[in-house]
């Protein structure tokens, strides 16, 4: 695949938005990032109870409930071929399923982001030991960089075109999804809405002007508060994780940094994948896993983690009571 990912060129647009540094090549990780594989997986905080999501067959939406049949999600986190993953999700997704569709933009999506980091330079594509010697000099987790050669390989033999005359395009699979009440979807259209108003604020300073994306644009009438709010509401892990970005794109302060990592340990509590295992931490930490092999605990501590703590605390207890203006999306 061909196309750019955006993300790859905010640092080259703007210091100030260092918090895209896990897309950059040769990333250097700002030091409070470093623990957050540690925050999600300590023990030291139990959250308060929370009412689970409907069980089994049913996702609420917007105060709806729908039937879903498969378990998309469990065919994502086991496939090791995301190839034959994609090409399994197709029917689904043809059929309006809208975990499918969010699940096969999430497969699209993988592949292309990091084929584009580890196998494709220059219009080139490189081979496995090619992806390696590159992941050596980007101090990348080399297991991991194997790891999506194996489930992402074949996408580099197939042009953009061809690609999304077989498998669609991956914004339009996400748009697909958000429009049905996905929460992962929703969560994920309103950090990608909020990515677009900044980098469109950087066109408007007179930055030099630069594809958002190859898709289409998401549209400008979307309401990322609404979003953010109706996913919430699911307790879905994955929407929960992408909130916490959505409400602190653009924003490098401590208090941002801590606001984003409560979110993540509250999504890791409720069934993310923290593990130093997991793709997030291993693709998007790596610089921080190879520069400290043992991260538990050892670069949070003190004031800090506290007030991570507290602040998951405060996320946990304002999404038990439905309040969305505390949580930061309106009422």
């Amino acid at each position: 695949m061909k196309k750019r990912n955006m993300t790859l060129a905010v640092l080259t647009i703007a210091s100030a938005t260092a918090i895209y540094w896990w897309n950059q090549p040769g990333r250097s990780a700002p030091p409070p990032a470093v623990a957050v594989s540690a925050v999600a997986v300590s023990p030291r905080f139990a959250a308060p109870p929370i009412p689970e999501p409907p069980k089994e067959n049913s996702t609420v939406v917007l105060g709806k409930q729908r039937p879903e049949t498969k378990n998309f999600k469990a065919l994502y986190l086991q496939s090791k071929d995301y190839w034959q993953l994609a090409h399994v999700l197709l029917p689904d997704a043809k059929a309006g399923n809208r975990d499918a569709q969010y699940f096969l933009w999430k497969t699209l999506n993988f592949c292309d982001e990091n084929n584009d980091s580890y196998f494709e330079r220059l219009g080139k594509n490189l081979s496995l030991d090619e992806g390696l010697q590159l992941a050596a000099k980007m101090h990348a987790n080399t297991a991991y960089v194997q790891s999506v050669y194996a489930r992402c390989h074949e996408f580099l033999e197939v042009d953009a075109a061809a690609l999304a005359d077989e498998l669609g395009n991956a914004r339009d699979w996400l748009a697909e999804a958000t429009a049905e009440g996905q929460p992962a979807a929703e969560a994920t259209t309103a950090q990608k809405f909020v990515l677009q108003e900044i980098m469109q604020g950087f066109a408007n300073a007179g930055a030099a002007p630069i594809p958002i994306t190859s898709g289409p644009q998401i549209d400008k009438n979307t309401n990322p508060a609404e979003l953010m709010r109706a996913a919430a509401q699911s307790l879905d892990p994955d929407a929960l994780y992408a909130i916490g970005w959505a409400l602190t794109y653009g924003d490098s302060s401590q208090e941002s940094l801590v606001t984003r990592l409560a979110w993540m340990y509250v999504a890791c509590q409720r069934g993310l994948d923290c593990s130093n295992n997991a793709d997030w931490v291993l693709g998007d930490c790596s610089r921080c896993i190879a520069d400290s092999p043992d991260i538990l605990m050892q670069n949070m501590s003190g004031s800090y983690w506290f007030a991570v703590q507290q602040r998951a605390q405060d996320i946990n207890s304002n999404l038990a009571a439905g309040r969305w203006d505390d949580l930061g999306f309106g009422p």
